[in-house]
């Protein structure tokens, strides 16, 4: 979780908000514990 905080609160992000907020309406969810499968990201 403190490492999904730090992303979204990290300076380089701050610059990419404006750009999602305004290009599409969304919802973040952060789920502790959770692996992508293998090949996903």
């Amino acid at each position: 979780m403190e490492a999904a905080r730090a992303w979204y609160d990290s300076a380089e992000y701050e610059k990419a908000k404006p750009l999602r907020h305004a290009a599409a309406d969304s919802n973040m969810v952060i789920v502790a514990g959770f692996e992508p499968p293998a090949g996903n990201g």
